[in-house]
């Protein structure tokens, strides 16, 4: 699978989050020893970057997508309990990229 080209994850849960990356990209998060709460994301191997994961801070106002460069990323993303909103797009050389949020009560 291609790695991100670059990324910073903003989350309202943080443990939640990392819980779904590591779930759906088998992606490796380590706690940041600083002043404030952070997680490095390690993606893969080979070339690409990796990544960083904070607490949000303050309320979101749009949605992100879900970037998914092979067949079956972003159904993986639906089956760890988000749904799809209705945009979705597809383009040769990025893969598929749906529109997900969490599905919460």
């Amino acid at each position: 699978m291609s790695r991100p080209i670059h990324f910073e994850i903003h989350a309202g849960e943080p443990e939640r989050a990392i819980a779904f990356y590591q779930k759906l990209f088998d992606w490796k998060f380590t706690p940041w020893e600083g002043p404030m709460p952070y997680w490095t994301i390690k993606t893969g191997e080979g070339p690409g970057i990796d990544g960083g994961l904070l607490p949000r801070r303050g309320v979101v106002t749009t949605e992100a997508p879900v970037i998914a460069p092979r067949r079956g990323a972003a159904a993986g993303a639906l089956a760890t309990g988000n749904r799809s909103t209705p945009a979705s797009s597809e383009s040769p050389a990025a893969g598929k990229a749906t529109g997900t949020r969490s599905c919460r009560s």
